[in-house]
This record gives structure tokens, C-alpha cells and sequence, in this order.
């Protein structure tokens, strides 16, 4: 077993999304943020890591089965995944991956929240996840999308050791670590669908990504509106996973 390096337990640390078609994907998301991609060889799925500037900034893979949705999956980093599975299943998860290694870089896992938000598990060796930083294509935040925000709270916090705290610029909750926030909780309405992570990816300018969207055959689910931490649009690719952008 490669020996893990150490990084704070509960920040997110990746995000990828699921297509039927990789490469078709890969397309769409280029003509959005820019990304170039390094492609695995075929005994991980040519999965594909998306680079901005060459820095590693998300990932694109299969679909598990043909029947399954495409989404986003954000993962958030564990000190040991294999006790974070059997954590997370103890508070009402459903294990969708069980703990995978990636060789030399980190074992992964996936699960469904009790609201049934599907969220990863990253033990990193020596992939630390995000390399992009505040620059356009990269990630800069996470929220979920919840009918009961105190359960969810609850849910993640004694999972990952966040902590909640009130947003002061709107509603919904904060998850915090250290006092310092790293992801966020939104109430919905109870129908249609179930709770879901959305990534947020920064932007030079949230129009013109949306205009980018429509054209590769996304969608527009909401604005682009200007809020407290910039002009941001949600989103969905042609297959419809969800995602945001934002201009700071």
C-alpha cells in the first residue's frame, strides 16, 4: 500500500463528472472553461482529467451502467477511506463505490446521502486533488441542495467533522472547517428530484459561458444573476449534469 500524505480532513478535493460519451463531453466542457485533458489508458477507463493552465482542475468518466444519470460528484478528503465507508453507512449512507485505489494516487469512494445526494470519499497517496486555482475553469465552491438542512448538517458534520453556522448573506447554512467555510447548504422545495451537490467553477464571464453552454446543447436552469460573490448561472451539460459558473 502507497502511504498517504496528509491533508485536512472534509475539504473538497475533486470533482468529475459522468457521460455516456467521454469524449463528447470533453468537447462540451472545452468550449465552456478552456480545459485541455490528459487521458488514462484503458485499464482506468480512459478517464479523463481535465488541466487548466495544465493544472489539474476536474474529471470526466463513464457512466457506471447505462441506466445510470450523468452528475457531478464533488469528493471531500478522509484521513483513512475505508472507516469514513463504514462511517458513512452508520449514519444512513448507501455505499455506491467501495474504497477504490487509484494506483500512486489516492482510493476513492462514493456514496448516497440519506437525502440522496451522492458525494466521494478521497484518501490521497500523492494526488491532492485540485491543482487549478482561482483562475477561470477552476473550482471554487460546493452547495447542496436539501429538503431537511439541519439532518444534512447534521449528516456531513459528523462525517466529515464540519461545522454548521448560518449564511450571513442569504439563507441556507454554511459547513465549516476551522472557521473558515468550505461548502454550503440550500433548503429546496421537496419535489421534483433528490437532494445534489452542485460544483461551482469560476469564470472571466458568466454570460459568455452561458452562451457557451446553449451553444454545445446545455441548458440554462437558473440566471445568470448577480449575487453577493458575483454573477453565477446553474447550469447542465447535454446530459444533463447540473453545475455552476461564476464571475467573481
Amino acid at each position: 500500500m502507497v502511504e498517504k500524505t496528509a491533508i485536512q480532513q472534509g475539504l473538497p478535493v475533486w470533482a468529475d463528472v459522468t457521460a455516456a460519451d467521454v469524449p463528447a463531453a470533453a468537447d462540451f466542457y472545452q468550449h465552456v472553461f478552456g480545459w485541455e485533458y490528459r487521458v488514462a489508458p484503458s485499464e482506468l477507463a480512459y478517464y479523463h482529467t481535465a488541466l487548466d493552465a495544465g493544472r489539474a482542475a476536474a474529471g470526466l468518466g463513464v457512466l457506471p451502467s447505462p441506466d445510470s444519470p450523468a452528475d457531478w460528484t464533488v469528493y471531500f478528503a478522509v484521513d483513512d477511506v475505508r472507516k469514513a465507508v463504514a462511517k458513512a453507512n452508520e449514519l444512513g449512507a448507501v455505499i455506491v463505490m467501495e474504497p477504490t485505489e487509484i494506483p500512486q494516487q489516492a482510493m476513492i469512494a462514493a456514496a448516497v446521502a440519506p437525502g440522496g445526494a451522492r458525494f466521494g470519499m478521497w484518501q490521497a497517496f500523492h494526488n491532492h486533488g485540485f491543482a487549478a486555482r482561482a483562475e477561470h475553469g477552476a473550482f471554487v465552491w460546493c452547495d447542496v441542495s436539501v429538503t431537511d438542512a439541519p439532518a444534512a448538517v447534521a449528516f456531513y458534520g459528523a462525517l466529515f467533522g464540519f461545522e454548521g453556522a448560518a449564511r450571513e448573506s442569504g439563507p441556507g447554512q454554511l459547513l465549516k472547517l476551522g472557521g473558515k467555510p468550505v461548502a454550503g447548504v440550500s433548503a429546496r422545495a421537496s419535489d421534483p428530484g433528490e437532494d445534489a451537490w452542485t460544483v461551482y467553477f469560476q469564470v472571466h464571464d458568466a454570460d459568455a459561458a452561458v452562451a457557451a453552454v446553449q451553444a454545445g446543447g446545455g441548458d440554462v436552469l437558473s440566471g445568470p444573476t448577480d449575487s453577493p460573490f458575483g454573477r453565477v448561472a446553474v447550469c447542465a451539460d447535454e446530459n444533463g449534469a447540473r453545475f455552476a459558473v461564476v464571475n467573481p
